[in-house]
């Protein structure tokens, strides 16, 4: 059954001058060739796994059509300090180095056996063993890595104590998948050297150009068995400084993507992709607004002038946050994060972003509400993306309404996803008038019908739990449930207190419906001439509500 929003939201605009509408105006003009960009792609459908990889959860649209991207498979990593050996894939016996490959074909087989495809296999951390005989210094001496960084955030960030005895190690990892899994089924799977390798000292210690000799060094490797097989790396957003860290050397390094890009052309290094992260919080202007967020953090990488004409760019880390706090990321759960990914989508698909890698999105039944934004692309997914055009101040000073256009001309079926982001408040607002235009062919006798799904606060599952209940809404000093250093936007997981927390859970099955998109009913659509009277408009008006995503599905009426 449509929602009780979605059937008073709708409203069709039978005006004969668009002069008339005082709101925002989107119009895409499917008549015109040259406004066809490309068809929407999927680039939500794969996902980052973190050891110990004893089970694979199930992603919101379910094993089939996912993948993953498995992280930390060759050991070397750490949980609340204490280094998990037991994961490790090259040991010292007390005597000699030896391979143990039980804990990586174990854990890849956990990955396949789950039914989701399994993608790229980082090369990230090196087991503990390769620390052997390293010598860590108290105080920076200019020569030796820093005592304090032989356990980093993630585990062991040292580069290798031997890049000999690694390259071997790369290359026999290579062949022992080879050997299990057939060349065939290996050779599709793609090699990730490093993760944000420019984080320091969290997941690198060395310097840039220890890096770069890592990454040729490991590529090598990889290719001896396969030399066809993908390989490339992942880099802090271009705008990185790193100012917060200081090396053995003395040096402070900011992003390598740049470096990194000029380096493999100079010297012929190859590289298939290159990803970056993006974690947005949602109250910071420059973390959201999509024109700051693409020149300053994406533009410089993607369209660097010795960039490789062949490679694809993409985001391999990706969460819409609320805060850092404690020493963890407390991610968004209201719909903040449905509406940003919609204006994240826009960019992506502008800009031949291939692949935006997501972290878990669904718990206790309950999807993450950018799972929302993805079931609404999804309907879009093969068919032609048309440009549009914006028109009309917002209502709300800071507002960035815009959307999302695609038509499938062969059923005359078409597809509008529009959003509403505020870069500047934090604040739900008044709803905006918006109009939404389709220019199409002129049919004098056809007839179409169209029909919204509206997601905002008020379709939001958490949202909806802390209307339900109000301590949910109120800081632990009020009588309530949130954490009082904790902004009240986060994840109900983090940010809530154990009675919380364990009320949300028993509660959660009562807001499943809210896992769907919530359709109105199919309404009449009219027709009017445009001006040059060689084409039809069609106006669909509605209201937008802060923060709120609208997908509009426009067909013939038959």
């Amino acid at each position: 059954m449509p929602s009780i929003r979605a059937a008073l939201l709708l409203k069709l605009c039978f005006l004969a001058s668009p002069l008339a509408f005082g709101g925002i105006t989107l119009t895409s003009d499917f008549t015109d060739p040259a406004n066809r960009k490309g068809e929407i792609y999927n680039f939500w459908n794969t996902h980052n796994r973190l050891p110990p990889y004893e089970s694979i959860n199930v992603p919101a649209f379910g094993m089939e059509g996912s993948y993953v991207n498995c992280v930390r498979m060759l050991g070397g990593w750490s949980k609340k300090g204490e280094r998990m050996l037991e994961y490790d894939c090259y040991k010292w016996d007390g005597e000699k180095y030896v391979y143990d490959w039980e804990p990586l074909i174990r854990r890849i087989d956990v990955v396949l056996n789950s039914g989701i495809q399994l993608k790229q296999i980082v090369l990230d951390n090196p087991p503990w063993a390769f620390q052997r005989d390293i010598t860590f210094v108290e105080e920076p001496d200019g020569v030796h890595y820093l005592a304090e960084d032989k356990n980093s955030t993630y585990g062991n960030a040292v580069p290798p104590n031997d890049p000999q005895a690694w390259h071997a190690f790369i290359k026999a990892a290579i062949a022992k998948l080879v050997e299990t899994y057939g060349e065939e089924r290996v050779a599709s799977w793609r090699f990730r050297v490093g993760s944000e390798i420019d984080t320091r000292p969290g997941h690198w210690i060395g310097t840039r150009q220890q890096f770069f000799d890592h990454y040729k060094n490991t590529i090598d490797a990889v290719h001896s068995v396969l030399p066809e097989a993908k390989v490339g790396a992942q880099f802090r957003e271009a705008s990185f400084t790193g100012k917060k860290y200081t090396d053995y050397t003395g040096n402070v390094e900011g992003s390598y993507a740049g470096a990194f890009i000029e380096w493999a052309k100079t010297h012929g290094i190859r590289y298939d992709f290159i990803g970056t992260s993006y974690y947005p919080f949602y109250d910071k202007e420059d973390s959201v607004d999509m024109d700051i967020v693409y020149r300053e953090q994406i533009e410089p990488i993607q369209r660097h002038p010795d960039w490789n004409p062949d490679a694809l760019f993409e985001i391999h880390e990706f969460w819409g946050l609320s805060q850092y706090r404690d020493g963890e990321f407390v991610w968004l759960s209201n719909s903040y994060n449905s509406s940003l990914f919609a204006s994240i989508a826009k960019m992506v698909l502008e800009n031949d972003i291939k692949q935006v890698h997501l972290w878990g999105n669904i718990r206790d039944g309950l999807v993450e509400p950018n799972v929302l934004t993805q079931k609404a692309l999804a309907s879009m997914l093969g068919k032609h993306r048309y440009a549009n055009e914006s028109k009309g101040p917002p209502a709300v000073e800071g507002n960035r309404i815009d959307g999302i256009f695609a038509a499938d001309l062969a059923s005359d079926s078409y597809d509008a996803l529009i959003f509403n982001y505020n870069t500047i408040s934090n604040e739900y607002q008044e709803d905006e008038a918006v109009e939404t235009v389709f220019e199409v062919e002129s049919s004098p006798n056809a007839e179409y019908r169209y029909r919204v799904a509206t997601y905002g606060k008020d379709e939001c599952a958490f949202q909806q739990f802390a209307v339900d209940f109000p301590r949910a809404t109120r800081y632990e000093s009020d009588g309530g449930w949130i954490k009082d250093t904790y902004d009240k936007n986060g994840t109900p997981y983090i940010m809530l207190v154990k009675e919380g927390v364990d009320t949300f859970v028993a509660n959660a099955h009562r807001y499943t419906h809210l896992n769907d998109l919530q359709w109105s009913e199919w309404k009449t659509a009219s027709q009017e001439a445009s001006d040059t009277g060689e084409t039809s408009l069609i106006r669909i008006q509605t209201q937008l509500p802060s923060f709120a995503f609208q997908k509009i599905e426009l067909q013939p009426a038959r």
